[in-house]
């Protein structure tokens, strides 16, 4: 049975709008193709072509969309997947189900391609519309596959100090499952549920500081009891207090932008990068202020971009910090070396490798007793393959700062051969909506790490997870932890 808002949306448009076959109330069948030219158009135009599936093509270009009805017998999540092209590169466009907008990312493509974009239906008839949003992308047909995808939590682990508590936060992509309970040595832990807006069906769970600190001390397992029998693992080492580490590294949240603070083994600070400037002034400063940090012994700028450089070439930070040292992109040719404060620094791109700011940025390379940090920068695929190819010994990482905050391009290859335990991203929601992270690292990368290294490797996206600190006395004794509140996180035992 057809509810009423559907009813209504097919009495506003019209019913030969659609194709009458897209009416019936048979599930979606997988080898059942929806015509683009077949779809209610907007201001779109239809182009022959005996390469597409019916012998033409929609296309999109900066105004307009396309509208399916889509019929299920009953609710469930399917793989709608686009056949498409986009030859002028990375484009991104609004795909709505029943009402609910989220933006997607089209990769670049010469020729026929295809995106699958996981969604949930409901029982009856669905509306699927594609709208532009920007650029132009050619749309042949769309098709959908039943899935079953598995529930999934963000961050699997973490650590919690009695001493300095906060409030534990977990984003869980739910697929249409529920936590009822979460239990740990026969307990359960009250925990809380809200929204998150970015993803369809995902929330925050998160464990009050008073609750987290009831938790027994050592190495924990917290159970996650979803509704339909199964469960979910978060590792959650508790201990009293710590000593401060040999390095730590801190990534906070700075929305789209880059900014990571190292404390060295001479306990000297290096700053990369200070994000846009308001990440600077609202977050960047503000940390350094809540922890004491008044000079600033080095700071880098791996290139002159605005979420990069606060949009003054770094002057705002030399002028508060005093800063003793400043490098950029020019200072040290690729494939340089340097010792600074016990850790040893090898640059992997720089001015010359490449020809615009991005392909410019400064890569790096740091180790310390074993431990091994590879800084992305802004780099592309290309770069990222000339690294590969002119320092292959040097690629591997226990933890890795994703190249250009996954938007740009990326060599699966390179990533794969990276091998990290942990990734961070310092991105915006906007990076649900890029192919490279999404299609290219979620999609092709991420399986690949989860499987060769026992299911360690994790990706720590800062609009998840807040801010990221890393605490490192050697190649296998480190640790991270997470704190959702960015804007107002003491960390402890930071110097």
């Amino acid at each position: 049975m057809i509810d009423s808002a559907f009813l209504f949306l097919l009495l506003l448009t019209g019913l030969d709008a659609f194709p009458q076959a897209a009416l019936s109330t048979d599930a979606p069948d997988r080898n059942r193709v929806y015509e683009a030219e077949e779809a209610r158009k907007d201001r779109l135009e239809e182009w022959p072509d005996s390469t597409a599936s019916g012998g033409a093509f929609m296309r999109m270009g900066y105004a307009g969309g396309l509208t399916w009805l889509v019929p299920a017998d009953s609710t469930g999540w399917f793989e709608c997947v686009v056949r498409y092209r986009s030859p002028e590169g990375e484009k991104e466009q609004t795909f709505i189900r029943n009402g609910v907008e989220r933006k997607i990312g089209f990769g670049w493509s010469a020729g026929w391609n295809t995106l699958a974009v996981p969604t949930c239906l409901q029982k009856g008839v669905n509306t699927i519309a594609l709208n532009t949003g920007w650029g132009k992308i050619d749309v042949d047909c769309l098709t959908l596959n039943p899935v079953r995808p598995e529930p999934f939590i963000t961050p699997r682990r973490d650590v919690f100090y009695r001493r300095s508590p906060r409030d534990l936060r977990l984003k869980l992509n739910r697929f249409g499952k529920k936590v009822e309970r979460i239990v740990c040595g026969g307990r359960d832990i009250p925990f809380s549920t809200s929204g998150y807006p970015f993803e369809e069906d995902a929330v925050f769970l998160t464990i009050s500081s008073r609750s987290a600190s009831k938790i027994p001390e050592g190495k924990q397992a917290l159970s996650l009891k979803l509704d339909d029998g199964d469960s979910l693992r978060f590792g959650l080492s508790v201990a009293g207090r710590r000593k401060p580490s040999r390095l730590t590294i801190v990534a906070p949240d700075v929305g789209h932008g880059s900014s990571v603070l190292f404390i060295l083994p001479s306990k000297k600070t290096l700053l990369v990068d200070c994000g846009k400037a308001g990440a600077r002034d609202g977050v960047v400063i503000p940390l350094l202020e809540r922890h004491s940090i008044r000079k600033l012994d080095y700071f880098m700028i791996t290139h002159y971009h605005e979420d990069h450089d606060g949009g003054d070439g770094g002057k705002t930070i030399m002028k508060k910090y005093g800063v003793g040292e400043f490098f950029d992109y020019k200072t040290f040719a690729t494939g340089r070396t340097i010792d600074l404060e016990g850790v040893k620094i090898k640059i992997l791109n720089g001015f010359w490798d490449g020809t615009d700011e991005n392909t410019r940025s400064l890569s790096f390379r740091l180790e310390y007793n074993g431990f091994i940090y590879v800084h992305g920068g802004d780099v592309y695929a290309e770069n990222q393959r000339r690294i590969m190819n002119q320092f292959p010994g040097d690629v591997r990482a226990d933890v890795y700062f994703a190249n250009h905050h996954f938007h740009g391009s990326v060599d699966g290859d390179y990533l794969r051969e990276t091998m990290p335990s942990v990734v961070l991203l310092q991105a915006q929601e906007a990076v649900y909506a890029r192919s490279a992270y999404m299609v290219d690292f979620r999609g092709k990368v991420e399986p690949f790490l989860r499987e060769h290294t026992n299911g360690m490797a994790e990706v720590l996206p800062s609009i998840e997870v807040g801010t990221v600190v890393i605490r490192v006395n050697g190649r296998n004794d480190w640790t991270y932890e997470t704190y959702a509140d960015t804007k107002n996180a003491v960390i402890p035992y930071l110097k």
